[in-house]
């Protein structure tokens, strides 16, 4: 039996301004800069340029992350120190970056009362280069003197594209909280409410085999949930089994901006390893007015698989 083809049928495409990045003037010390570093530190001073030197000042005595490999647009990434005594606050970049981030430094953890630390939240930008990113950690004295700083290695990599006979794929630019939402042929939607479209007999049907539930198109991960940021800004609902025949209508709900101003988004449409849709669009502030359940969202793209050929 060969595979029945997919005919996309409608694609939105909802087309928005450029961002524009003003110029970082060197050496100059800002807190609204360091937007396009590899990698951030929210609430830390940023300062264009290299790293400073290690100059006789207090030591980093211990630096590490919680994982050792991220993907790019990875945020809340944990970075814990401990500093040298005298020490007032870190600097911490990766080597090429565009420059580093000044941190105050913490009180002493009450088992080492002597020593002050670090605990930072790291992001990981979107457009970060795959491949080793070694984060340096320094710590500074009161007269601006770095010691020997500590080295933390990181693998910046993406994850393996989801695979599957049919993936449906909304991503976005931002820590916005948007929502896929996929309509399959026989009325069931698949979303964070709903997250397999498989369902249960009703009363008085034959029951299923356990595994049953196993064959619905499930939707992998809700991301950014009620503006918790996780750094994913990627939904899939993924077919195990080949599709039913039929019309599938996908749509872009956004729950809330998080106080961004718009979120750029994508969907793409995937049979098995064959793309047959994408589309781009812009969520605004209007579009988070109303209900946010089933049928919620603006139209994406609709697409047809026909029945198999024999």
């Amino acid at each position: 039996m060969s595979r029945a083809p997919a005919t996309v049928v409608v694609v939105a495409l909802v087309a928005g301004p450029a961002l524009t990045l003003a110029p970082v003037a060197a050496g100059c010390a800002r807190l609204d800069d360091g937007r396009t570093a590899f990698v951030q530190i929210d609430g830390a001073t940023f300062v264009p340029g290299a790293l400073p030197d290690e100059d006789r000042g207090p030591a980093v005595l211990t630096a590490t992350a919680a994982h050792a490999v991220v993907a790019p647009g990875t945020a809340g990434e944990p970075l814990s120190a401990t500093l040298a005594a005298g020490a007032f606050a870190a600097a911490v970049g990766a080597r090429g970056d565009e420059g580093w981030w000044i941190v105050p430094a913490g009180p002493p953890d009450p088992l080492v009362p002597d020593l002050p630390t670090l605990d930072v939240q790291l992001a990981f930008a979107a457009a970060a280069p795959e491949g080793p990113l070694e984060l340096v950690v320094l710590a500074a004295d009161a007269r601006g003197a770095h010691g020997d700083a500590v080295v933390v290695p990181f693998v910046v990599q993406r994850p393996a594209p989801v695979a599957g006979p049919l993936v449906v794929t909304l991503g976005w630019d931002n820590d916005a909280d948007l929502d896929l939402h996929v309509l399959l042929p026989d009325g069931v939607e698949v979303w964070s409410g709903n997250v397999n479209s498989y369902e249960r007999p009703g009363p008085g049907e034959p029951a299923d085999p356990p595994t049953a539930s196993r064959d619905g198109a499930v939707l992998d991960v809700d991301s950014n949930a009620n503006c918790v940021a996780d750094g994913r800004r990627l939904e899939n609902v993924v077919w195990p089994i080949e599709p039913a025949a039929g019309r599938y209508v996908v749509r872009v709900a956004s729950s809330s901006l998080c106080g961004e101003a718009s979120a750029q988004w994508w969907v793409s449409v995937r049979r098995g390893d064959e793309p047959i849709a994408a589309v781009r669009g812009r969520a605004l502030s209007t579009d988070t007015r109303g209900p946010h359940g089933a049928g919620a969202g603006v139209l994406a793209v609709e697409f047809t698989i026909d029945e198999p050929v024999p």
